[in-house]
Formats: C-alpha cells, structure tokens, sequence
C-alpha cells in the first residue's frame, strides 16, 4: 500500500466507515495488478484506466450542461482516475451545489486513490462517494441523502455525466441505476409525509394533553437495561415460526413489542416488557379484546401523543410518553421534558431507537420479514387484529395492489429462502434500518425465521444467540422503580405558540399583498428576505414548515429551474414566490385552528 492509498483511505474510512467490508475485500485481491495507465487517451480493454485532461475526451459528456437549466447537481456516471469530476467544477454553474461520484468497481477507485492525493476531495461534504454498491444499492444511498429537503428543492435541477469510457463499459449498471431513479423518484417527495397527516399527529398531540401530563416520560428510563440485550418483535408473516423459541428466552432479554404483535404474543403466554405504537391515523384496533394469562396487563406502552386518543383509552396496562424526533416535539420538551426518540418511519424503527435509549446490550429481530410470505404473500402472520392483512394471495394480486399503491414488486435475497417477494416500501424501510444499524453503538444481530436479508447484519438462530444470556427474573421490577420516579403531572402550554403563530401570520399575508406589485430585482429581494426570516422563525419552522415538506419541496423543484440571477425570469420567479407564500398561509391557518378546537377542552387519556 503506497503513501497516496493510505492517506486517501485514511480519510476515506474517517468519512464512510461502512465502506470497510467492501475496501478489505478489494485489498485482498491485488488490485493494482488488474490495471495499466493509458497515456493516450484511448481505452484498449477494460484494464486500461483512461482519463485525459483534453477537454475533447469530454465534450460529448458536457455537451448540454447549464443550457435548460443551472446544473445544481451532478451526478458524475464512472470516477476513472478523477479527471472528470475535475471537468465538472470546470463546467459548474454559480447555482452548483454538489457532486454524487459513482464509481460501479471499488478496485478501480482504489487503484485511482493509489495515484494521487484525493484527500480534499474526499472530505468535501459537498462531494458525495457511492463506490463498489450494485446499482440498487447506490441508488437507495442516493435517495437516503436526497430525503433532506434544501437537497430535495434542487433535485430537478440535476444533470447526469457519463464517463467517456466507463460509462460504456458499465451499461447495464448505469441503465439499472436510471431505471430505479425514474420509478422512484416522486417517492423522495412522499417520504417527507402527508401534510394533513402531520396536521392530524399535531392535532392528536393537542388533544392528548392529559396524556402527556398524567404519564411517565421515557427519559426516566434512559439507559436503564445496561447489559442487557433487546429483542424487537415485529408482525412480519415468519413470526409465527419464531413463537415457540421466544417463548424459551422471553427472561433473557428485554422484549419490545410492536403493537399489532401484541395479541399474538399474549395468546401464546408471551408478555412483552414494552409494547410500542406510533400510528397516528383511525382508531386502531391492536389493543382491542386483548387475550393476557393474568388478571392485569403487565406490559408497558410507549407511545408518542400522535396517536389517536382512543388507541390510548383502549390500552389498560401502564403508560409512558416518547416525543418522536419531530421539530414541533422540541417545543412540547422545553415545557415538560419527557425524552425523546428517533423512530423514522414504522414501529419497528421506533423498536429500535427505544432499545438504544435503554443503554441495551445488543439487538436482534424477529418477525422483520419486510417481505411477504414466500408461499402465501401474506404480509403479517396469523392473529392479528387486521384479519385481511394475513390472507393468501396470488402474485398477480399482489402486484395488482402494489401498482395501485404506486410500488414496484421485487424478489430479493432471502434469509432461509434464495428470493423472497418485496415491494418498494419496504426496500425503502430496509434501507432506513441499514442507516440506522451504521450509526447505532451497540451489536445487531437478525433472527428473523424468514424474510429479506438485512445487508451485512449478521444471521443468527436465536436459541443459538441466547445460549450465552443469562435469565433476568427483575425486568418488569425495574421498569416499575423507574415509574415510581415520576412526580406530579406538569403542564403543557400551548398559548406562547399560538400567538407566536398568529403574528407570522399576519407576516404571511402582509407579503402576499407585496407578490401583487409588479415584478423587479427589488421586489424579489424583499420576497426572499421576508421568505428567510419566516424559515429562522422556531414556531413558523416547527409547527408549521415542517408540517408541509412534500407541498413546499414541488414549488422550490419549480425554482430551481430557473438561474438565480437571470432578468428573463423575473416574472417566473414572483410567481412561484406567490405560490410558496399562498401555501404557507394556508398551512398556518390550519395549524392555527387546530391549536384554538383542541384547547376548547382536554381528552382525558
């Protein structure tokens, strides 16, 4: 390993730690070997790296950049030895933000990084590295980061540039690659959430009050199952293959339940230590006619105030509150601190973030198929409160539902089975969990008697995990001397940010009388400044900016088509102004009815 290498992995590692795997495999392979340095600019066979510093070698790759549209972002098609990325700084627009490199072969970019000092390029966070993943995997890299909403707002002003030479060489890859941006890519906009199904999780937050005030918080619990290992239950179909070993280690580790599990878990003698629930839509039926072997309901509920009131009135087993990782969430701690986790997306998520608070040991899954049941394509096992969700189905049915719910079908890489059958959301979800496994601290493993591989994460049968665990005879004893910390209710008040909000209100529609003059350099500098304090406003961006991402991101994708500093588009700019204006009125006087119809009186939960 040259000085160059060691240097540039050095930080490389530093940056992607998650790269490790992919790099030592590469390493061992004598990577230097497979290729020659061309000096003629000509690829002879694909050993050959090719790079030239004539901007001819180029020029079919820049031919159209900067002409429709400020190129934003790149998204550079084969690193080669790095000249083209050279080419694209050479090439940017004043509106250029940020570079995505995709290299498809990772000894190539090690033999590139053999070469010379990368070392600055590697460590600019605006240069993103994508080496050695097969094209479904950069892709979802790619979608991971673009979930961010400045880098969402200047996604359609992107350009792609292809390596004269690598691009050809990996056609297929680069096809694949395409193939998965033009399906998914509306689906970055999906993933920023439902602005009436935000509006709904403030309002049921508002109307839980009591809730919130009259329970627990989970900070009470930070950290207190140290050295002790989680098992996350989720109701994925193979669940029901995992009962009869959860039954044998149910003292071994801390059970955390999610909650369409609980019934089928209780109806087996199986009692959770936590069950958790994040739904915030309908009146879900999981805590209905619950089946348990003893007199009271031993497990603890962990819920965030976003779930519907009744779900809450119908659990009658012990409470605590979780704030979600939500900016609106930060408000209701600075008033009644109760702690708070990151849950991205499903209850399993939550699942985990919940085992970190608790200082476990380690993790592992069971019944996290994200799959469906390779021989019925059901999607949850038998049990459930929703019967229609384990029915059999055929694969033409299946499809047929998930084109209609605007998904992809795929087979893919199973645990116990060559393929499974899974469909776009849930490969969204697996690639949530693979984030949070690179940024969580403590060991995860996967039990799962079933379902889709979780990249890297390690398989194991869980009789065969819990051989070294010791039994725990004290879990629920532990959870109870942390709810016997608990004081006197608090108080949340809501009024500060109802005012706050009204008077940014009245910001709001003092600007839309301004988007009514006519067009001028002055006039939009004004609309900007007025649309940059607005954002720097907590309240404004908590409770009501957040709320309306996927709305606002498709009229920011309409600006940044347009050059920032272009006269001929005076007119254009103001109207889309108008636009972002008229969408946040509407936003704050629904944010504002909802705090003045639930503070007419509290639910008592």
């Amino acid at each position: 390993m040259n000085d160059f290498l060691k240097k540039n992995l050095e930080v490389l590692l530093k940056r992607y730690p998650h790269f490790q795997s992919k790099i030592d495999a590469a390493l061992k392979k004598n990577f230097s070997a497979e290729f020659d340095l061309s000096k003629k600019g000509e690829l002879v066979e694909e050993k050959v790296i090719t790079d030239s510093q004539d901007p001819k070698f180029f020029l079919e790759a820049f031919a159209n950049i900067n002409q429709k549209f400020p190129a934003r972002i790149f998204i550079i098609e084969g690193f080669g030895l790095g000249e083209i990325l050279n080419q694209a700084k050479l090439h940017k627009a004043k509106e250029t933000k940020e570079y995505f490199i995709i290299e498809p072969y990772m000894e190539r970019f090690l033999f590139a990084c053999s070469q010379r000092d990368l070392r600055s390029e590697i460590q600019d966070p605006t240069h993103h590295w994508l080496v050695g993943w097969s094209a479904k995997e950069a892709y979802f890299e790619i979608f991971e980061i673009f979930k961010d909403f400045d880098r969402a707002s200047r996604a359609t002003a992107t350009y792609f540039l292809k390596h004269p030479v690598l691009a050809s060489i990996y056609s297929d890859y680069f096809q694949k690659f395409h193939e998965e941006w033009d399906k998914n890519f509306n689906t970055i906009r999906l993933f920023m959430g439902c602005p009436d199904d935000a509006r709904l999780g403030l309002s049921n937050s508002i109307v839980n009050q009591s809730f919130v005030e009259e329970n627990p918080g989970v900070d009470l619990l930070k950290n207190s199952f140290k050295g002790i290992p989680a098992i996350i239950v989720s109701t994925g179909p193979s669940l029901k293959r995992s009962i009869e070993d959860l039954k044998k280690v149910q003292n071994k580790a801390v059970l955390l339940a999610a909650d369409a599990s609980l019934n089928v878990l209780l109806k087996n003698g199986i009692v959770p230590h936590f069950v958790l629930s994040l739904e915030r839509e309908g009146t879900t039926p999981f805590f209905q006619n619950l089946k348990f072997p003893n007199a009271a309901l031993k497990s603890h509920l962990v819920a965030f105030p976003l779930v519907p009131p009744e779900t809450l009135k119908a659990y009658d087993g012990p409470k605590w509150v979780s704030y979600r990782a939500y900016d609106y969430y930060s408000y209701f701690d600075a008033f009644l601190p109760k702690g708070m986790i990151n849950a991205v997306h499903s209850v399993s998520h939550m699942c985990l973030g919940f085992a970190e608070h608790l200082g476990c040991s380690e993790v592992t899954f069971i019944g996290q198929d994200l799959s469906y049941d390779p021989e019925t394509l059901a999607s949850h096992p038998d049990g459930i409160s929703y019967s229609e969700w384990s029915l059999s189905k055929t694969e033409s049915e299946l499809k047929k539902e998930a084109h209609a719910r605007g998904e992809e079908m795929y087979w893919l890489q199973g645990n116990l089975h060559e393929k499974v059958p899974t469909s776009s959301y849930y490969l969204l979800y697996l690639q949530e969990f693979l984030i949070m496994f690179r940024k969580s601290k403590i060991k995860i493993t996967n039990s799962t008697n079933g379902g889709v591989r979780l990249g890297e994460t390690p398989w194991v049968p869980l009789l065969e995990l819990a051989k070294k665990w010791p039994e725990h005879s004290d879990l629920f004893q532990r959870i109870s001397e942390k709810e016997w910390l608990f004081g006197a209710a608090g108080r949340l008040d809501f009024t500060p940010a109802r005012d706050e909000l009204s008077k940014i209100h009245e910001k709001i529609l003092n600007a839309l009388d301004l988007t009514k003059k006519m067009s001028s350099a002055q006039n939009i500098q004004q609309l900007i400044k007025i649309k940059n304090d607005l954002l720097k406003e907590r309240t404004f961006y908590a409770f009501v900016f957040v709320q309306m991402l996927r709305t606002i991101v498709g009229v920011e994708q309409k600006a940044s088509l347009l050059f920032d500093e272009d006269e001929r588009v005076f007119d254009k700019r103001q109207e889309i102004l108008k636009e972002w204006f008229e969408e946040v009125e509407k936003a704050t006087f629904k944010t504002l009815k909802i705090f003045e119809t639930p503070m007419q009186g509290k639910a008592a939960v």
